[in-house]
């Protein structure tokens, strides 16, 4: 499957045609646990398509989308610290945000 946009945690705008495809490709911090499921949050502008995080190597978080309909659309996921069991765990949580515009 390929791919039309590429984008990573440093990234946090894209612009896309309709029928392209996005893959969100996001990478653990450190002391971080891994990024949760990438979502967004108005599938009917990008939908979530064949989910390539099986292929994930460790730390790496994988998800695909396809944009459906011009508009705009936000994707997130965030990541907790990575904490030992039985010492204190800050609490914070890291939070990714992809605006998407969709153009026809």
């Amino acid at each position: 499957m390929g791919f039309d946009v590429t984008v990573t945690e440093s990234d946090h705008t894209a612009t896309m045609r309709t029928g392209q495809k996005l893959e969100v490709v996001l990478h653990a911090g450190n002391g971080m646990n891994n990024w949760s499921h990438p979502e967004s949050r108005d599938t009917s502008v990008m939908s979530p398509i064949v989910d390539p995080a099986a292929t994930a190597a460790r730390g790496v978080t994988l998800a695909a989308f396809e944009a459906k309909k011009a508009g705009q659309a936000e994707i997130t996921s965030n990541a907790p610290p990575n904490c030992s069991p039985g010492q204190a765990c800050p609490m914070y949580l890291a939070v990714y945000s992809l605006k998407v515009t969709v153009t026809p």
